[in-house]
């Protein structure tokens, strides 16, 4: 009844529980709040969303919310707890506006200029833009985009390279839609070489959905990154997208250098079953599947994307019946000049005489184990990733001198920091006669952390591929070479000293190994967290939860899972 929905309100408002979905979702939509867009309130129906909303204003004094508290005081559609507490955050609000200056208070002072409805002078945002603070540039960005000031678009650009303003940037950017296209996409080749901005460039485009922001999609799929291909053909196919005609002949032919790189998994996947090698051959499946999607998805936004959806809903039936009616579709809709080389591909047949039929266009052989494990650590990393190699290492018990064992020192120079441990732990385990080959080549930090895996001094809980490996364990379908972006930020704790968690902020602790039970503390600001009866012999891993709201930020496709677990444990 109407008291107890009352009750439940009261208990809402005066809660302080931290919350980090609902922090999330407000960071998310601040700037849509603060401009007069209202839309995130039908979104997220109920009371979490609008009391993070007032706490938030109540606890920060943020006046630049202050047009949306006036609303909801207003609003007689409310419950009258929250409406009396709104006009009570209203009131203090437009006290402290008015005596606001700047001389002052800056900081205040730039978010009275972004609750006005004045727009305020051009050298106003450029020094909120130059301020040492990412809150006052923060302000600066959003004063840009509630009054689309169209020529400060390219500043607006810079910031998503900023991970403390590139949520607003973004959101700025999607507000001025079609208006700061061209923009975006001279700013796209200017930070090509940064992954991130680039993928986030591409789904504000893809957003407004203009023929030639999808045809500059469209473009990417030819761009060296693997990543950056993937999320363009996935947004290309979400939007319903068609490829031109006199583009046929040149996706065609990427196709067909698609069906190459699944022709040579497929080869490797016979040489690991010979040996089941089940740890390189679950995570190889992975890799195989990923290019299958990614197939499809060419295929898609080639030909009719309706029967591309059937043939592989009939291909995933598995019967005999579903298989000959996927190639019978086959046949009539994929055109002659590619045909020849899907039909072998996707045909319920052995992997054997898959690779048999594709080897007449894809010369091919099916290596012997070592072979294999050396094409691993060389392979292409567009082609094959980082996570495979990782494992790859692990599986060698001990590397002699020859090809391989020049292949695993490589890795020692490696960007990617797990790749240097496992060959570090790998060229440890083989022996002083490998070390001592490649002693003279490496700087005194290598040598003594070689040295320290020689002597078993670094747990095994603080290595790279063991936390990657308790991530999947958790999150099990997640992508492991995307899950290495969290593992990096995971910090082992051999104890709890003083039941007290070395870590200021927001974080998930959990005790090893996954499956014991977690405790999560949300949008937690003050160092020396007590976690009372916590005591785990082999250790406890904690994750700020910052790395998840930069994981959700790089990878939304990815991160439904992780914040779902998070939103199961809170709740």
């Amino acid at each position: 009844n109407r008291d107890n929905a009352s009750l439940l309100v009261q208990q809402e408002i005066h809660g302080r529980e931290g919350n980090f979905l609902a922090g999330l979702t407000f960071r998310e939509n601040y700037f849509d709040l603060v401009t007069g867009d209202y839309k995130s309130l039908d979104r997220y129906p109920g009371n979490w969303f609008l009391i993070k909303i007032l706490n938030h204003a109540d606890d920060t004094k943020d006046i630049s919310l202050l047009p949306f508290i006036k609303k909801i005081a207003a609003d007689r559609g409310r419950e009258k707890e929250i409406r009396v507490r709104a006009s009570s955050i209203s009131e203090s609000l437009e006290h402290l506006s008015s005596l606001v200056t700047e001389k002052d208070d800056r900081k205040r002072f730039s978010h009275k200029l972004l609750s006005d409805s004045r727009q305020p002078q051009t050298t106003q945002i450029l020094r909120l833009l130059r301020d040492n603070s990412d809150d006052s540039r923060a302000v600066g960005i959003m004063l840009i985009g509630k009054f689309r000031i169209k020529d400060m678009v390219q500043e607006v650009c810079e910031c998503l390279e900023i991970p403390k303003l590139r949520t607003q940037a973004k959101n700025v950017l999607r507000r001025f839609g079609s208006d700061a296209s061209d923009q975006l996409q001279r700013y796209y080749m200017v930070s090509s070489g940064n992954t991130e901005t680039s993928i986030a460039i591409l789904r504000i485009l893809a957003e407004d959905g203009s023929s030639d922001n999808l045809m500059f999609l469209f473009s990417r799929l030819w761009s060296n990154s693997r990543q950056v291909k993937e999320v363009a053909l996935k947004l290309l196919a979400d939007s319903n997208f068609k490829s031109p005609d006199q583009e046929r002949d040149h996706i065609h032919q990427l196709i067909s250098d698609v069906i190459g790189i699944i022709t040579w998994d497929l080869s490797a996947k016979i040489s690991l079953k010979k040996i089941t090698d089940k740890r390189l051959l679950q995570t190889l499946n992975k890799d195989i599947a990923r290019w299958n999607l990614f197939l499809f998805n060419l295929l898609s936004i080639t030909y009719d994307s309706g029967s591309i959806s059937r043939i592989r809903e009939n291909l995933s039936g598995g019967t005999v019946e579903s298989v000959n009616y996927a190639l019978e579709m086959i046949d009539i809709v994929i055109d002659e000049s590619i045909k020849p080389k899907i039909i072998p591909l996707l045909d319920a047949i052995p992997d054997e005489i898959k690779v048999k039929n594709l080897s007449h266009f894809y010369p091919c052989e099916i290596p012997d184990y070592l072979k294999l494990i050396d094409e691993i650590l060389n392979r292409d990393y567009n082609l094959l990733g980082v996570w495979i190699r990782a494992c790859a290492l692990r599986n060698i018990t001990y590397v002699e001198s020859g090809i391989l064992a020049q292949s695993v020192i490589a890795l020692l120079f490696s960007p990617e920091q797990i790749l240097q441990d496992e060959s570090a732990k790998l060229i440890a385990r083989s022996g002083d006669g490998i070390y001592s080959s490649v002693s003279g080549r490496i700087d005194g930090k290598l040598k003594d952390r070689i040295i320290m895996f020689m002597n078993n001094e670094i747990p095994a809980e603080e290595m790279l591929y063991e936390k990657v490996r308790f991530l999947s364990d958790l999150f099990t379908g997640a992508d492991e070479d995307h899950l290495l972006f969290l593992a990096s930020s995971v910090k082992y704790l051999k104890v709890l000293e003083n039941n007290a968690l070395p870590f200021a902020g927001g974080f998930i602790l959990w005790t090893i190994p996954a499956g014991s039970e977690a405790v999560i503390v949300s949008d937690q600001t003050e160092a020396g967290v007590k976690i009372n009866g916590m005591m785990n012999d082999k250790g406890f891993y904690l994750l700020p939860l910052s790395a998840v709201e930069d994981f959700h930020y790089q990878y939304p496709e990815q991160s439904s899972m992780i914040l779902n677990y998070i939103g199961n444990i809170e709740h």
